[in-house]
C-alpha cells in the first residue's frame, strides 16, 4: 500500500529539461535540450525528452553528452563528455560511457562496464558490454558481439557472434564465432 510520502516522491523530479532552448544532435537527426539537476542546479548534457533519463537512481547525463531517440540511461549509469547514445540503446547499472563513445541500435552497456572511446568508435546493433569490461581506443563492436567479465579491449573490431571475456592484446579484427574466455 502506498503512503502519502511514496506518492509525493513519485512526483519529485531529479532534473528539468530546458525546452525553451533547443539544439541539434551532433549527427543532425534530433532536436535535443539541455538538462539541469534539481538538487543543485548543475547543468547536465542533452536529451531529446525526459524519457531518455530515468528519474530513479543516481544516473546522469553530463557535459556535452547526448541521449536521444528511444535510448535510456538508468540506475547509477553516467554518460558524459561528448558521448552519444541513441536508437534503442540502454546504459544501465553502474556503467560509465564517456569521451567520444557512440552507442546505438539495440546495444546495451551495463553492470560495471566502462567505455572510453576515440572519435569514430561505436557500439551498435545488438552488442552487449557488461561485467567489469573496459573498452578504449577506437573499438567497433557490433552484430551480436558481447564484451564481458574482466575484458580489457583496445581498438578492436568485434562483430557477428564474437564474445570476449578477457584482454585482447593490441588492435584486432574478430568476427564470427570467435570466443575468448
Amino acid at each position: 500500500m502506498s503512503t502519502k510520502l511514496d506518492l509525493i516522491d513519485t512526483f519529485v523530479r531529479k532534473f528539468t529539461v530546458i525546452y525553451s532552448s533547443s539544439f541539434t544532435s551532433t549527427d543532425g537527426s534530433a532536436t535535443i535540450y539541455r538538462i539541469v539537476r534539481e538538487s543543485d542546479g548543475a547543468q547536465g548534457g542533452f536529451v531529446q525528452s525526459s524519457a531518455n533519463l530515468s528519474n530513479k537512481g543516481t544516473c546522469w547525463i553530463d557535459s556535452n553528452a547526448e541521449v536521444y531517440d528511444s535510448a535510456l540511461v538508468t540506475d547509477a549509469a553516467v554518460v558524459t563528455d561528448n558521448a552519444r547514445v541513441h536508437g534503442n540503446a540502454l546504459i544501465a547499472g553502474n556503467a560509465l560511457v564517456n569521451t567520444f563513445s557512440e552507442i546505438y541500435g539495440n546495444a546495451i552497456v551495463t553492470a560495471e562496464a566502462v567505455v572510453i572511446c576515440s572519435p569514430g568508435s561505436f557500439i551498435k546493433d545488438n552488442a552487449k558490454i557488461y561485467g567489469s569490461a573496459v573498452l578504449s581506443g577506437a573499438p567497433a563492436i557490433y552484430g551480436n558481439a558481447e564484451i564481458y567479465g574482466t575484458a580489457d579491449v583496445v581498438s578492436t573490431v568485434c562483430a557477428g557472434d564474437c564474445k570476449i571475456n578477457e584482454g585482447v592484446p593490441g588492435a584486432q579484427y574478430l568476427t564470427g564465432d570467435f570466443t575468448r574466455d
